[in-house]
């Protein structure tokens, strides 16, 4: 619990201000041309004391507005715009000249309360930047079975101890509120696994989503899947949500049915009827999809799809997903740093390996040049890992350290990133590969075609499933 009487952090928020002309259009020109342009680091982030700095992700506050922008993207190695510390923080600099103040994403402050049962706020909602997100229900009638989405992760984080199965609208809104008062949390984002119920679980999310609105007058949008009957998107509107994220991954059928064979039998046209209802429902511009590409789509068809959504007032969010060999030391930093976030602050293994150090996931292979670290980029910044190495005569290689930041679960980088191992082991004359992955991914591993070897092997501290792919089948 918190006192909601607490004082508002110190930042200063667009809504605190009056509107200065001038001034805040130069400074919404330079949130553009960050965000096009990309951002270069010129300190080493991790060198800053006192605090952390701004991730791969790039969130960040500029002027006291939010914004996310490339920092990991190899075009921003070339930016024109350089954020650099200063005695009393950070500054973003063009050519010599102190454009902007900025401020790092930083730990919020609700993370450190839990409600009168004793569960800690950061396992019910996360805050990214200012938007308090959560799943509400964190498991899904598809996991685990022919159905499940290819890029879904929603069983793991529940594994690793990360978050709770389900969460009630009293704690949501509980905690939505102390992201407002302690952490200046401006909306809300609401997203659950599908139930096998007809609505999809769309009247659960709703209703999560009224009582944060209710109670912390924050807007709110739920993301779901389309229910059988369509109406049911006309009660969600009632519930006082602000938007809706319906999202169909792909536009491409083929594809669809690969990654995602629940939503195949939604059908494209499906989701069209869907979008229309919700459009009618919700206005324009406030239902979205997300669009992902590089999973082998045909890229007249995502054009047409998505030009056809934008016709009936549906939001597109394109996010291209890649992969590559590190190559320099800025992507060799990033990945690094990926892998800590997510083994060692998510899910505090490794509390001590290579060199002793506590906290620490690298070890002899990482500085082995036989090694290859990868870096998986959605829409340019990089937020997910992997790597790979020889593991001894005859071809055999293995494969690890594969992790994907939570913010880019949703988005399936996990595939393009463990099959781009795979393929560059066997390009390098690899005959075998090995992996060792917690239970609740072997179904996402079975379906990229690998196979269990053995039975459980304690790996890391925790328990592992050894699994085996054939590198030499075409």
């Amino acid at each position: 619990m918190h006192d909601s009487s607490a004082a508002r952090p110190g930042r200063p928020r667009a809504d605190d201000r009056a509107y200065r002309p001038g001034a805040d259009d130069r400074l919404a020109h330079l949130i553009t041309e960050l965000q096009g342009r990309g951002l270069r680091v010129e300190v080493p982030l991790e060198s800053r004391q006192g605090g952390a700095g701004p991730a791969d992700a790039g969130m960040l506050w500029v002027d006291g507005f939010a914004a996310t922008v490339p920092t990991g993207a190899h075009y921003a190695r070339t930016s024109p715009y350089v954020l650099r510390a200063e005695d009393d923080g950070w500054a973003v600099y063009r050519d010599g000249e102190r454009l902007a103040s900025a401020e790092p994403s930083r730990r919020p402050r609700y993370y450190d309360l839990a409600t009168a049962d004793g569960i800690p706020y950061w396992k019910i909602a996360l805050l990214h930047l200012d938007s308090v997100a959560s799943t509400v229900n964190q498991t899904c009638a598809y996991w685990g079975n022919s159905d499940q989405c290819a890029f879904c992760g929603i069983g793991v984080t529940l594994a690793n101890g990360r978050t709770i199965p389900r969460k009630t609208p009293q704690m949501l809104a509980e905690v939505a509120v102390a992201a407002r008062d302690l952490d200046g949390a401006v909306d809300a984002t609401l997203t659950t696994g599908t139930t096998a119920t007809p609505d999809k679980g769309a009247l659960y999310v709703g209703r999560c989503g009224q009582a944060v609105h209710e109670a912390a007058n924050l807007p709110v949008e739920v993301q779901f899947e389309p229910p059988r009957d369509l109406e049911v998107i006309d009660r969600v509107a009632d519930m006082g949500i602000a938007s809706v994220g319906i999202h169909v991954e792909t536009f491409d059928p083929r594809v669809l049915a690969r990654i995602a064979p629940a939503k195949a039998r939604t059908g494209i046209d499906g989701y069209f009827r869907a979008w229309e209802r919700a459009v009618a429902a919700f206005g324009e511009g406030q239902v979205s999809t997300y669009v992902i590409l590089g999973m082998g789509e045909d890229p007249d068809v995502i054009v047409e799809g998505c030009r056809r959504a934008i016709d009936i007032g549906v939001y597109p969010f394109v996010v291209p997903l890649t992969c590559a060999a590190v190559v320099t030391e800025a992507e060799r930093c990033a990945h690094f740093r990926v892998r800590h976030q997510v083994f060692v602050i998510e899910q505090g293994l490794f509390g001590g390996s290579f060199g002793g150090a506590a906290g620490d996931d690298t070890d002899e292979h990482d500085v082995d040049p036989a090694t290859i670290h990868v870096v998986g980029r959605a829409d340019e910044t990089i937020c997910g890992t992997v790597r790979l190495y020889p593991v001894g005569p005859g071809g055999r290689w293995k494969g690890d350290r594969l992790a994907v930041l939570a913010s880019y679960r949703h988005l399936g980088l996990g595939a393009p990133l463990v099959r781009f191992a795979v393929s560059s082991a066997a390009r390098l004359g690899g005959r075998e590969m090995e992996a060792f992955i917690q239970p609740a991914d072997v179904a996402f591993f079975r379906w990229l075609d690998w196979r269990p070897a053995g039975g459980l092997v304690d790996y890391a501290g925790i328990p592992h499933q050894r699994m085996l792919i054939d590198l030499t089948r075409p």
